[in-house]
């Protein structure tokens, strides 16, 4: 039956451990595995169909290993959230203003297909809803809050040219503007900015160079971040050099206009 499949938190946390669990002892569990020792642990007592379902809710799914055998693995997506939320919890406990921004579009036009009405004396609603014949211009909106509200002054809207997604009109230029004259001078010091990884959010300094770049440009980077190579070395080997190098050289626009003021936490999408 569907209430089979159903779990609450703790037993949701429980049955993750205990697959957990199994794989530390180096040990790929089958369903079977994974069903016995549930009800061993007084945790899930129903069948192995049951048992998938509610695998299946808490985010497991069955993949490959290099070896072509199958095993049960949480998807990356979910731990990351995981890890995201454990830090949330973290943060709030040190008592800084945590400040989230994030941007829509809302068109001008834009209404309800529905509203709550009163039934008059004949029997009618009254006046029937008007929809606009048109969507009109597309706004959009910038903003960030805390849980004190809306910042006061940070608000960004603008008119749209396009009606396609509206992240190809914000870019990293105005969200660069808007974040040190409207967000920066309008919250509190120290505070923790959370965003998403939107491109525009996310712009570098001094970027990594890509196997396209020319070989004399890779050279220069490698020079600037005082990265030692030999002249002779052909380009796809200075791109190896760069593949391992990069993470720990990459810098943001962003972070650097924060300074030692604030930080920042992106979230998992963009």
């Amino acid at each position: 039956t569907p209430t089979k499949t159903v779990v609450d938190s703790f037993s949701a946390s429980a049955i993750r451990r205990t697959v957990y669990s199994l794989y530390s002892t180096h040990f790929m569990p089958s369903l079977n595995d994974i069903r016995e020792a549930l009800k061993e642990a007084d945790l899930f007592h129903g069948s192995k169909w049951a048992l998938r379902e509610v695998l299946r809710s808490l985010k497991f799914r069955y993949v490959s290993n290099n070896q072509g055998r199958k095993f049960l693995m949480e998807r990356s997506d979910v731990c990351k959230r995981y890890n995201f939320l454990r830090k949330m919890k973290e943060l709030r406990c040190t008592g800084r203003p945590i400040i989230y921004l994030d941007e829509t579009w809302v068109n001008v036009n834009h209404t309800k297909d529905k509203v709550w009405m009163c039934e008059g004396p004949d029997g009618d609603y009254g006046v029937p809803l008007q929809v606009p014949l048109e969507k009109g211009h597309r706004l959009i909106v910038l903003h960030a809050g805390s849980s004190s509200g809306l910042i006061p002054g940070a608000l960004l809207c603008f008119q749209s040219k396009s009606t396609k997604d509206y992240h190809e009109e914000m870019d990293g230029k105005i969200f660069k503007n808007w974040f040190s004259q409207q967000l920066l001078p309008n919250i509190p010091r120290n505070s923790i900015i959370i965003m998403d990884n939107a491109s525009y959010h996310s712009v570098e300094l001094n970027k990594a160079p890509t196997s396209t770049t020319l070989k004399a440009d890779m050279q220069a980077w490698l020079v600037e971040n005082n990265l030692e190579y030999d002249l002779r070395t052909t380009k796809p080997v200075l791109y190896e050099i760069i593949k391992t190098k990069k993470d720990g050289l990459r810098k943001y626009v962003i972070d650097t206009m924060v300074k030692d003021y604030h930080r920042i936490i992106a979230t998992l999408m963009p």
